[in-house]
């Protein structure tokens, strides 16, 4: 899980930008992963499902209430202890079945990289609009994404 928070964190903005998310949404819905969580990762470096509760929180919560404040983030850790699951709440809503595809095909890949790395780094790189679309292209192929359908 630390490995897919950093690889998020590290992408955040290019992933923020290629989804086309909304400011309104991302001030609300799906904000960006909190600093002061991946510097408490960075500092302890969680061993556990309950290491990483305690950091996410900032104490053990045992029993998240399902409104937790906390679960409005792109990368919704909260669902781990709520449901069992990881939540992204990146992705606008849609019923086209192609962008759905695209989507799942897109955090599959995600993870798959986060549990095959030994190791993620966590530096955010910088964001240039300019080359953007170029930027996204090569964090695809380094997900495995190669193909004409990506």
């Amino acid at each position: 899980m630390t490995n897919l928070v950093k690889i998020v964190h590290k992408q955040e903005a290019l992933i923020e930008y290629a989804l086309g998310i909304r400011h309104e949404r991302l001030a609300t819905y799906c904000r960006s992963i909190d600093r002061a969580f991946l510097e408490r990762i960075e500092a302890r470096r969680p061993r556990s499902m309950e290491d990483l509760n305690r950091l996410w929180y900032g104490y053990q919560n045992t029993s998240p209430y399902h409104y937790d404040n906390s679960r409005y983030r792109g990368l919704n850790l909260h669902s781990l202890w709520y449901r069992g699951t990881c939540e992204f709440r990146y992705f606008n809503s849609t019923l086209h079945a192609g962008k759905v595809k695209a989507y799942i095909q897109f955090v599959l890949a995600l993870a798959a990289k986060a549990l095959n790395a030994r190791a993620a780094s966590a530096k955010r790189r910088e964001f240039n609009p300019e080359t953007a679309k170029y930027d996204f292209r090569v964090f695809l192929l380094n997900l495995g994404l190669i193909g004409e359908e990506f």
